[in-house]
């Protein structure tokens, strides 16, 4: 911004259309790349193409990264074999995963209550592995006393 408030836009470029130089102060200018991995690593069950070499030329360049997804239907070991498949290391720390995410939230504000849940089996069992208690669908049955507590 200059001192008259005027704003200064940068033109966007394409990667491919900027030279040596250009392209090298373009990864410079950054340490660590968040990504999402459907669509970009892949596409349903198929590899998009040569994106595990784009991902392992930036890894020898230096950068750090962290994979992002907002599909709750895979469990964490599945994700690592996928990028086992691929040979693109996997840290399930520098993993965004929907069920990851909610219990680390849940822990961070020490939740103790009971939980209705509307997710996959996978998302509930990250619950469940984390300690959590939680109802779901519409049969409370077996929970009526607990149902009863979550609403009173």
């Amino acid at each position: 911004m200059s001192n008259k408030g005027e704003t200064t836009r940068k033109t966007s470029r394409h990667i491919l259309k900027l030279n040596g130089k250009k392209k090298r102060e373009f990864l410079n200018s950054f340490d660590r790349i968040f990504s999402d991995v459907d669509g970009v690593v892949w596409a349903r069950d198929e590899y998009i193409p040569r994106a595990a070499e784009g991902f392992k030329a930036l890894a020898n360049a230096g950068k750090k990264f962290s994979f992002v997804t907002n599909n709750g239907v895979r469990t964490m070991s599945e994700y690592a074999q996928r990028f086992k498949e691929l040979g693109i290391e996997f840290n399930a720390s520098e993993f965004v995963y929907p069920a990851k995410s909610v219990v680390q939230y849940l822990d961070s504000i020490r939740f103790k209550g009971l939980i209705y849940v509307m997710a996959t089996d996978n998302f509930k069992n990250s619950l469940r592995e984390a300690g959590y208690e939680f109802i779901f669908g519409v049969s409370t049955r077996l929970y009526k006393k607990k149902l009863i507590f979550c609403f009173s």
